[in-house]
């Protein structure tokens, strides 16, 4: 079981995500990694300039038009093409450092500790199931040395299925050069 269950019964981890960037997309280039169905989109408003999703998978469920592109490749690749990043979202890392499987991409990690060195987006935010949170998700905010926003842990003990899926980690980072005004 890799991404399977990452579909409305896990949308909880969307509306925390949804309601922490909301405020701050207008008009910014978001990018979401590995975005499978590309679920954020449900949730926040249609005021941003460009959403750029991939994965390997081309689940994509929305209209793509000149605001909102998928690219249908890996991570590794899709970072090669990009120029400006306002916003990073990678919303359900697979930890493939802890126990690799070959639906998980190997290369997330390095993607994102890419992106942040390279680009300087304004806010990151990170999302994993617990068990990998404190392996790979922290140890990126560290090494990239962004302000730690927003940090929950949120336990959805609703579900019969596997909990380790369900227990859910975000950080919301912030650009410590980039002042911005979360009121």
């Amino acid at each position: 079981m890799s991404w399977e269950y990452l579909g409305k019964e896990t949308d909880y981890r969307m509306l925390v995500v949804a309601g922490y960037i909301c405020n701050h997309i207008k008009d910014k280039i978001i990018v979401d990694l590995n975005c499978l169905e590309g679920r954020i989109l449900n949730y926040i408003p249609y005021t941003f300039k460009k959403y750029l999703g991939n994965d390997i998978i081309n689940r994509f469920k929305f209209k793509t038009d000149e605001c909102i592109k998928f690219y249908n490749q890996s991570d590794s690749e899709f970072i090669k093409m990009l120029n400006k990043i306002d916003i990073l979202l990678a919303l359900g890392h697979g930890g493939y450092e802890l126990s690799p499987n070959n639906k998980e991409s190997q290369t997330l990690t390095n993607s994102i500790k890419y992106i942040m060195k390279f680009y300087n987006p304004e806010f990151v935010i990170l999302e994993a199931a617990e068990g990998i949170y404190s392996t790979c998700i922290d140890n990126i905010a560290k090494d990239c040395n962004y302000i730690i926003d927003f940090n929950i842990n949120i336990n959805n003990r609703d579900n019969n299925i596997n909990q380790f899926y369900y227990n859910r980690n975000i950080i919301c980072l912030r650009h410590p050069n980039k002042f911005i005004n979360t009121i």
